[in-house]
């Protein structure tokens, strides 16, 4: 009876930590990638 229950928790719980990773790594990427150019944009 609570199996299904603890099947959409643990489904949940994946969902909300691939989205947690995505949101992570999208961030990390601009960072890296904008860091660069603002650099060269301070060195004028």
């Amino acid at each position: 009876m609570i199996a299904p229950f603890l099947v959409m928790l643990l489904f949940g719980i994946f969902a909300f930590g691939w989205a947690m990773n995505a949101v992570s790594t999208v961030r990390y990427t601009l960072e890296t990638s904008s860091l660069p150019a603002a650099a060269s944009r301070w060195r004028i």
